[in-house]
Parts: structure tokens; C-alpha cells; sequence
């Protein structure tokens, strides 16, 4: 059961991790841009 639960969790946070990324990172870029600009 808990063998279970941890793959299922495991499965999520490979999922969630790509989809952080693909947001923060272009975030993060235009930050750094913003903060070189000025």
C-alpha cells in the first residue's frame, strides 16, 4: 500500500517538476533581464 502510494507520488512529482520549470524559467529569465536593465 505504501509502496503504492510512494510510486504514485513519485509519478506526480515527475510530472509537476517539468511544468515548475517550463514556468519558472521564462519568469526567471525576464527577472534577470529586468534586473540587468536597470
Amino acid at each position: 500500500m505504501i509502496f503504492i502510494l510512494n510510486a504514485f507520488l513519485l509519478q506526480g512529482w515527475l510530472l509537476i517538476i517539468p511544468i515548475v520549470a517550463v514556468v519558472l524559467v521564462p519568469f526567471a529569465y525576464s527577472f534577470m533581464m529586468f534586473k540587468k536593465g536597470v
